[in-house]
């Protein structure tokens, strides 16, 4: 019975899987190693959904002490808005002061490492006039 109900349950998973698929063609202004970042560096949540992936590959990759998780933590946002959004001129900063770079890396690491929700970081970055109320997600 349980073998039955597990292919079942497998066997819906792929159909919904082809249900939901679409062809999203890239615009051609982008680098075709980009396209797959494209989504991560796009918005705030996105630079924090990716430098926690990141963290968790460094971390689990090497044997580290606790106290250097943590700073590894809260440098990998940092590098991740600063050499896309400064150096390599992608994503949402692309064109911003590099001041404004540094906030959104450690906005990002604030909600990356779980001490403040997205929205709270974008409300301090709207009153900091780093971003505009009508560009919040």
């Amino acid at each position: 019975m349980m073998k039955k109900f597990m292919f079942i349950l497998i066997g819906l998973m792929f159909v919904a899987g082809f249900s939901f698929a679409q062809d999203i063609t890239p615009p051609e202004s982008i680098p075709e190693v980009f396209t797959g970042l494209s989504v991560y560096l796009g918005s705030l949540a996105g630079v924090a959904a990716l430098s926690v992936f990141v963290t968790a590959l460094i971390t689990t990759s090497f044997t580290i002490v606790k106290w250097l998780k943590r700073v590894i933590s809260w440098l990998v946002p940092i590098i991740i808005v600063v050499g896309a959004g400064y150096l390599f001129h992608f994503g949402f900063l692309a064109e911003a002061p590099f001041l404004t770079v540094l906030l959104y890396g450690l906005g990002a690491g604030l909600v990356s490492n779980g001490l403040f929700d997205i929205e709270l970081v974008q409300a301090v970055l709207v009153a900091l006039k780093l971003k505009d109320k009508k560009d919040e997600v």
